[in-house]
């Protein structure tokens, strides 16, 4: 087996990144928002045919690895479709959730289905409790009591007697979810919050995640679909939880960034993913991912680290309009998607957008978009534009197009900005990685708006979150609030950790993992009151202590911080596909030229070079202006600037000297 596939499910494509050995094909389909399973198996089925199998049961049954990562929770909350949720706190609870702010409440959960528990509730009493939310409609029960953080038997006991005391065909297929399965850390709300957030995503998720399992297993695949973790990792169906997947997509990306980044040697590095729905900002500081331990989702805090990837709304999709009464232009955050799409796609779009803009300007040829697999209507792009934007203001659809295009370059100039300054980077001390099927189109821009010296594009830029996911290998977590400070906690986290290695081996041989194959670390979340450090131990213990306040000392942190929360990961290796280094050619790109076209640019129609992304070669150097064109995405090199194509093929954008 030496077939790997990695899917990465956007808003407007679904990408997949499959090798076979060192072939390399990139693959983009259309999501399917009614269903997403049939766009996973579209891009399975296209990467067959891409490398000549006459079926998709033969290529997957040479399939090592697939690795999927979906939007399907984050769009399940964004849109607010879920099941009908009931919840279960501690009395007096009911109405504030723990919280006088921030809360599902009337969210996510309806106010009625909220019902509260004395602690040592009798059985007839949870009995009672779990019969009027079952009776008023709930498909999922949450519990979440204020202290089980602490001790988790309480909640524990209520799954346990719900489940035994409603017969199957009653109960049916309503799970029981605990908030103690969520989050082992404190703080009441923001345990109930994500515990809620959770089980709003579990339906969808099971129903998404199992179906493509199963329909992957009967078309011949033999090994378990693993699914992208917002922790960087990987895992099985059975071992996911629904919350693991929010955001995984662009964490995918980011975790291809961090990827390159120890391939090139930089150790700071920002990303920026622009898709057909939004932009996607992270950085690596010193070789590491950052994470936000204040995350919220959808204006809902809770308490699980992420990795820190910041979304903003624009994208090649997003829909421009123009205020009737100050005359603004804006564009985004909403999003035409992939159906109706942009109005040059000719599917019943009748907003412009981004792309309309980049057709109209001549920097996407309609007649080469994927390929040429779709033919765009510049007429009714310039129209649209003409009517909606250009009319309004009062100028030309050219230089309406021009305004749409800035915008989104100041959105992405922007949210680098707003994350490099919470991090307290200089943006001068930074490369750029961009990615994304519309990072080519404003990355160079992007990157010289925000004073960045390089930026990096790559040869699978158009599904580069896809090749990030192909990086993951398979983790576990396992975390303990300790709340203790580092000079007195040896025992405590040893003792933890310790218990947590026998969980973890035991897990890893369920994925197939013998022990031998397991790579185990340890870390704890250090925090004064007012920062937070993730601080890797040396070994699977605390020896003294002395080694960890060095580091927390050595980034910037004082006193004797107090340890909140320690964490082990246990790590399975999948196959990886490893970048093919070329040799240099000469600089002279005109091989690859495939001729020229008028481009709108400084307020005027410019005849531009146009070159095939494809035929470009490790040594090319493309000198700005240019258009360079792949069957995925699009390239523009303002004047001023040159394209240079490293060993890896990938492409290096700065100012000439």
């Amino acid at each position: 087996m030496s077939i790997t596939v990695d899917i990465d499910n956007g808003g407007t494509f679904t990408d997949g990144f499959i090798t076979r050995g060192n072939e390399v094909c990139a693959v983009k389909v259309d999501t399917t928002p009614h269903d997403l399973t049939v766009c996973f198996t579209d891009c399975l089925e296209e990467g067959a045919k891409k490398f000549g199998y006459a079926s998709l049961h033969d290529f997957l049954r040479e399939t090592a690895v697939i690795r999927f990562s979906t939007t399907a929770g984050t769009n399940a909350i964004i849109q607010k479709r879920g099941p009908r949720l009931g919840l279960i706190v501690t009395t007096g609870h009911e109405r504030d959730l723990y919280s006088d702010g921030g809360s599902v409440l009337d969210v996510l959960v309806p106010r009625e289905m909220v019902l509260g528990l004395a602690d040592g509730a009798s059985d007839d009493e949870i009995r009672g409790a779990a019969q009027r939310l079952l009776e008023a409609g709930a498909r999922v029960i949450v519990v979440s009591l204020q202290n089980s953080f602490d001790d988790p038997s309480a909640e524990r006991r209520i799954k346990r007697l719900v489940q035994k005391d409603y017969p199957k065909q009653y109960l049916g297929a309503v799970p029981v979810l605990l908030a103690s399965e969520v989050t082992a850390r404190p703080e009441a709300a923001l345990r109930t919050n994500a515990a809620v957030i959770n089980a709003f995503l579990h339906t969808v998720m099971v129903r998404t995640l199992y179906k493509a399992d199963e329909d992957v297993r009967a078309a011949g695949y033999v090994r378990p679909l693993l699914i992208a973790h917002v922790n960087g990792g990987a895992a099985r169906v059975a071992k996911t939880k629904a919350i693991d997947t929010y955001n995984s997509g662009p964490v995918a990306g980011l975790m291809g960034t961090a990827y390159m980044a120890r391939l090139y040697g930089l150790p700071n590095v920002a990303s920026i993913d622009i898709g057909g729905t939004s932009s996607d900002v992270g950085v690596i500081v010193n070789g590491q991912y950052t994470y936000n331990y204040n995350t919220f989702i959808e204006g809902m805090a809770i308490n699980l680290p992420f990795v820190d990837v910041q979304s903003v709304g624009g994208g090649g999709g997003s829909i421009a309009r123009v205020d009737p009464i100050t005359k603004e232009l804006t564009v985004g955050p909403d999003s035409a998607g992939a159906y109706p799409g942009p109005v040059c796609y000719d599917l019943g779009g009748v907003e412009a957008t981004a792309t309309d803009a980049d057709v109209v300007l001549g920097n996407i040829d309609p007649n080469y978009f994927l390929g040429g697999r779709r033919a765009l209507n510049l007429e009714k792009a310039s129209e649209t534009i003409r009517e909606q934007i250009a009319a309004p203001l009062g100028i030309s659809v050219e230089e309406a197009a021009l305004r749409i295009r800035a915008t989104i370059v100041r959105i992405g100039a922007n949210a680098l900005r707003a994350v490099l300054a919470e991090k307290r980077q200089q943006p001068e001390s930074f490369a750029l990685f961009a990615f994304g099927g519309a990072g080519g189109s404003y990355c160079a821009e992007i990157g010289a708006a925000v004073g960045m010296a390089q930026t990096y594009t790559f040869a699978h830029s158009a599904v580069f979150s896809a090749m990030g996911l192909s990086t993951a290998d398979v983790v576990h977590s396992y975390e303990q609030a300790i709340r203790i400070p580092l000079s007195q906690a040896a025992a405590t986290v040893n003792q933890a950790l310790s218990e947590f290695q026998e969980s973890a081996l035991r897990d890893m041989r369920g994925e197939g993992f013998a022990e031998d194959g397991v790579r185990v670390s340890a870390e704890l979340e250090l925090s004064d009151g007012r920062t937070t450090q993730v601080v890797e131990l040396a070994g699977l213990a605390i020896n003294g202590a002395s080694g960890e306040l060095a580091v927390w000392h050595a980034a910037g942190g004082t006193g004797d911080p107090q340890v909140e929360v320690a964490r082990l990961k246990a790590v399975g290796v999948v196959p990886h596909h490893a970048p093919v280094s070329f040799a240099t050619e000469s600089s002279d790109p005109s091989a690859a030229r495939k001729g020229a076209r008028p481009v709108y640019r400084d307020g005027g129609w410019q005849e531009t070079p146009i070159y095939e992304r494809d035929l470009l070669r490790s040594g090319h150097v493309v000198m700005g202006p240019a258009i360079i064109e792949a069957v995925d995405s699009t390239y523009v090199v303002p004047e001023g600037f040159r394209f240079a194509v490293d060993q890896y093929l990938n492409g290096i954008i700065a100012a000439n000297r």
